[in-house]
């Protein structure tokens, strides 16, 4: 997974990844959420692409796996973002998880 950092006018968490070739017939994807070392439940997620507004501070790293009517890929690997400081300096962090 790699990650990077782009600056914007407002803080937000932009998480996306490949999809899925359409011959796998991905009917929505499972985003899992670390936020500080507690991991909330998968939240399914109809495409690609995840954003969160406002992020609370601390760390966040993601895993994503597909889901299609046969059943659920594994979770992928982890992507990371930097520390989100109480105070954001209003930057767009974009997360890619390959």
């Amino acid at each position: 997974m790699d990650m990077e950092s782009k600056s914007s006018g407002m803080t937000k968490l932009i998480i996306n990844w490949t999809a899925n070739p359409p011959s796998e017939q991905v009917t929505s994807y499972d985003l899992q959420i670390t936020h500080n070392g507690v991991t909330a439940p998968p939240l399914q997620v109809a495409t690609n692409q995840h954003e969160i507004q406002d992020p609370t501070p601390g760390t966040y790293s993601f895993s994503v796996r597909a889901r299609n009517l046969a059943g659920n890929s594994p979770f992928g690997a982890v992507a990371s973002t930097p520390p989100i400081p109480s105070t954001p300096p209003a930057p767009t962090i974009q997360v890619i998880v390959t």
